[in-house]
């Protein structure tokens, strides 16, 4: 901020000290002139509110480009000319899955596409049948007779294979039952989810893919342990390797984004080129910031890299499947 902007009278209006410079001792508020323009309240407040100083440049920049640099000045004690770690994670990983994770659709609109979709497959599959010279007159009316189970009206009638289609169905049947006959608890529970999301499946996708960003901050510090268990002769703390995983996800993310955007705005011949030069560019960095921060040989940090994927990659696995579990059962 510019002197312009700063107070002569040199007493902090906010706890009384005496600001020796432009910053208060004592409380940390800078000695500003409370008449401030238009434009300079805008810059401030946007500039204050989303962190976009000089440390933000300062921070991506290396981040893209030097592999294990902020987390060695990070644990080094050389933190104020960077952005925080977290802060950056948030701001990347907030921007990734906006660019990552699909819009919401209005139930109508999806079950409508579904609809026309399934519709325009069937047509395809009569026509085919149809106008096969091979088949025999018997074949082609047990084939016909068969897409009949798929037909427009009744879609879900194949698939549910004995499963009532709704819960009121499923209800009025089991109370034609006799009680020993009916369904236990869990079993009823069962059935009834598992026709929620015949019905309704496009709901529970859409809640388990906006609840894939807090499962990744959650597995940050499990990614740290992770990092401290093959790691742990380096001689760092908990933090220090939390602090790594932390700029390896934001770098990743960060990559991702990218990739997303150039596969957008690029032909689409070039996509599979992207995700390969993507694919390269994670293993190379991973492999890199491993061996600037914990200073291994190559070959041990190879050995390790693979090891700490195998590792994170089980994690992710069932943390999946525990995220996926519990948006069933409390959805």
């Amino acid at each position: 901020m510019s002197n312009k902007h700063h107070r002569t009278e040199k007493n902090c209006l906010n706890c009384g000290f005496i600001v020796e410079k432009n910053y208060c001792s004592n409380c940390g508020q800078e000695n500003v002139n409370l008449h401030e323009s238009f434009w300079h309240l805008l810059y401030h407040s946007i500039g204050h509110y989303f962190h976009f100083d000089s440390k933000f440049g300062n921070s991506v920049v290396p981040l893209l480009t030097k592999p294990g640099y902020l987390t060695n000045e990070y644990n080094a004690g050389r933190r104020a000319s960077h952005f925080p770690p977290i802060s950056l994670y948030l701001f990347i990983s907030f921007i990734f899955f906006i660019l990552v994770l699909p819009g919401k659709k209005h139930k109508s609109e999806e079950k409508t596409e579904n609809r026309s979709g399934q519709v325009h497959d069937l047509d395809i599959a009569r026509k085919k049948i149809e106008s096969d010279t091979t088949l025999s007159v018997s074949s082609k009316r047990k084939a016909l007779s068969a897409l009949k189970f798929g037909d427009r009206d009744n879609f879900n009638t194949k698939l549910t294979n004995g499963i009532d289609t709704t819960v009121e169905q499923y209800e009025k049947k089991q109370a034609s039952l006799p009680v020993t006959k009916r369904d236990g608890y869990w079993k009823s529970a069962v059935k009834r989810k598992i026709i929620d999301i015949q019905n309704d499946g496009s709901t529970y996708s859409e809640l388990i893919l906006h609840n894939i960003p807090k499962m990744m901050f959650v597995l940050l510090p499990l990614f740290a342990l992770i990092l401290m268990f093959f790691f742990r002769n380096s001689g760092k703390f908990y933090v220090e390797h939390l602090i790594h995983a932390v700029y390896v996800h934001s770098f990743l993310f960060a990559l991702i984004a990218i990739s997303v955007i150039l596969q957008k705005i690029l032909p689409s011949g070039f996509s599979d080129w992207i995700q390969l030069i993507s694919m390269i560019a994670m293993a190379w960095y991973v492999y890199k910031s491993i061996r600037v921060v914990y200073k291994n040989s190559r070959r041990r940090t190879i050995v390790k890299m693979f090891a700490l994927l195998m590792a994170y990659g089980v994690l992710m696995v069932v943390s999946f499947l525990i995220l996926t579990l519990t948006v069933v059962a409390v959805a």
